[in-house]
């Protein structure tokens, strides 16, 4: 058995140039903060762990969040977990907005890209748009429980985490592959369904020029598949509420 669950922790303003290499500058785009669950096998994992503690990551964050009624240790209860179940996370990159919720899971060993947390930990300053210093906490708190991987990694049979190295220097996307069906979750790979039908790349990214690769090879994968695809970018509010018809636009 295999399920992924969209958890849309909060909401956040960005622009359209940070969706698309080009975009406007001025346009406002509005973005969710997910953790995804995956459950496969008996197991729930989750990617990602958003906010956490709202009201520092609103004092503290470099964008303003507000928070909406999606709690998810409510959604973890729901289907049989609770936070002590929860053995692994791993984190697509170690932007602000993916790590404020480390600590709700004391349980769990954290997956990250040896170069992601390595570059977040020296590059953590206090005028930062992805790495304040106020969130370095996040990462150095937990640092026992951090397995640093270098490279792609197969975290059990139907679990593979690989390395991209786009819109952050350690990025990863998750792929979850069963007899019949292939989840893929995106990070900030790909903030946006757009991104995939328009081909066109995310603008906020630390290498263009690999972001562009990364997007080709995503496209490539879903193209030539046959199984059923679930594809979730690492934004895009349309998860919620179009999700089937969003999955049958970008298949080709």
């Amino acid at each position: 058995m295999m399920k992924i669950i969209p958890v849309a922790v909060g909401e956040l303003d960005t622009f359209e140039s940070d969706v698309f290499a080009g975009g406007d500058k001025q346009k406002k785009v509005l973005f969710y903060s997910y953790v995804f669950i995956i459950i496969v096998d008996g197991q729930a994992i989750l990617v990602d762990a958003s906010f956490g503690d709202f009201d520092y990551c609103k004092k503290n964050g470099p964008n303003e969040c507000r928070l909406l009624n999606n709690d998810i240790l409510d959604i973890l209860k729901d289907n049989g977990y609770n936070a002590e179940d929860i053995k692994t996370i791993v984190l697509t990159h170690c932007h602000w907005d993916h790590i404020g919720g480390l600590s709700q899971f004391p349980n769990a060993t954290i997956y990250c890209q040896k170069e992601e947390y390595e570059y977040a930990l020296a590059n953590s300053t206090p005028d930062s748009g992805e790495y304040p210093l106020s969130f370095k906490k996040y990462l150095v708190e937990d640092r026992e429980r951090f397995n640093l991987i270098d490279g792609d990694y197969q975290l059990n049979s139907k679990v593979k985490l690989i390395k991209t190295g786009g819109h952050s220097v350690g990025s990863q996307i998750i792929e979850v592959e069963n007899d019949d069906e292939l989840a893929l979750i995106l990070g900030d790979e790909v903030f946006s369904y757009d991104n995939i039908i328009k081909k066109m790349p995310v603008g906020c990214t630390k290498n263009p020029e690999k972001s562009a690769e990364v997007l080709d090879k995503i496209i490539s994968r879903i193209a030539n598949t046959n199984k059923k695809i679930m594809v979730y970018p690492g934004h895009d509010p349309r998860i919620i509420s179009q999700f089937d018809e969003m999955n049958t636009l970008i298949k080709p």
